[in-house]
């Protein structure tokens, strides 16, 4: 199993029109025109992804890394330091129970990202480390692209990230999702005393992050006390030293930094150009500037009863924001397996 099967993305079905405004027809995002165009090459020059068979190294491949003159930029998939918390540990060890019998897990051990000149031909360098007996699969790191609605008349004709309204005189746009689900009677149905709103759940959303400052989704986004440096229960990206979060330090010891809500994994960002091809540090900020991962997040947490915006279907759930993809809703293999990890 690949890579590009990992990824699962949430879908826009209930509230494609999502961008918690009041507005009826919300504004579109800056960066719409600035979605992928077919022009761009479909994965990252210079880099290669490869997952060696059980029981094999890297000193397997000594012989081509030195013929291509690559190096090792990462092992991804890498678990992450530190103590699982009991709580975790024991809902794993169920959902490994319900899992059918016969089908043996998926092993993310071994995967690489190589680093190679960016004038390699990728994919034929690709088949050629996939030849190797060494190496289970290799492919080039596949740039990802947010789910985006189609342009068909009666979905998105104009392409501005909104369903098209009033086709046969109706006065409303497709927030009928909650009631086509049943949601509000799912919430008060009778004999559910625990999780009926999606309390106590946490739901990492990896995606292109989100924007924790919108009133609609205050209070539903998850923070890790360890790393709340002012202690006020929300993420502050700005230093300690001017009344923020961000210490420099890893205060869980969990292997990243200043990971108070989420983390941005993204190492891609837009250009002077508007290509979101350009390198950029990772770190513990996961605003979300292009507004898919908002609208994701949104569709799954956004608060209920508070007189604004919409409510998403489990209103009382928490979301950990996951950025890996980047301005433009783009994001290449490497990044969304760390992001999962």
């Amino acid at each position: 199993v690949r890579i590009a099967s990992l990824v699962v993305f949430l879908l826009f079905l209930f509230f494609p029109n999502l961008t918690f405004s009041n507005n009826t027809r919300p504004s579109p995002s800056p960066f719409a025109s600035l979605r992928p165009s077919r022009q761009k090459p479909p994965y990252a020059k210079g880099q290669l992804i490869v997952k060696l068979k059980d029981g094999y190294d890297l000193s397997h491949l000594k012989a081509l890394n030195r013929r291509f003159k690559a190096t090792v930029g990462r092992k991804l998939f890498q678990g992450r330091t530190g103590p699982v918390p009991p709580a975790l540990q024991r809902r794993l060890e169920q959902r490994q129970r319900r899992a059918p019998k016969g089908v043996t897990p998926v092993k993310l051990g071994n995967v690489y990202l190589l680093e190679v000149d960016k004038s390699e031909d990728i994919p034929a360098l690709a088949r050629t480390y996939e030849a190797d007996p060494a190496v289970e699969y290799a492919e080039p790191n596949y740039i990802r692209h947010a789910y985006s609605l189609p342009n068909d008349t009666y979905i998105d004709p104009d392409q501005n990230g909104t369903y098209s309204q009033g086709a046969w005189g109706q006065n409303y746009e497709d927030m009928w999702g909650l009631k086509m689900v049943q949601a509000p009677e799912a919430w008060e149905a009778g004999g559910c005393n625990n999780n009926c709103k999606g309390e106590g759940t946490i739901v990492a959303v990896v995606d292109t992050g989100l924007d924790y400052t919108h009133p609609d989704i205050q209070g539903n986004i998850f923070v890790n006390p360890a790393e709340d440096i002012n202690h006020n229960g929300r993420l502050d990206p700005t230093l300690s030293s001017q009344g923020g979060d961000f210490d420099g330090l890893d205060n869980d010891g969990n292997g990243e930094i200043d990971d108070i809500s989420g983390y941005d994994f993204a190492t891609y960002e837009l250009d002077a150009e508007g290509t979101c091809l350009d390198r950029k540090p990772r770190d513990g900020d996961p605003k979300d500037t292009d507004g898919h991962g908002t609208h994701v997040s949104g569709t799954i947490a956004a608060r209920a009863n508070n007189s604004a915006g919409i409510a998403g279907v489990t209103p009382q759930a928490k979301i950990l924001p996951v950025r890996s993809l980047d301005d433009c809703g783009e994001g290449v293999s490497s990044d969304l397996a760390d992001g999962i990890m």
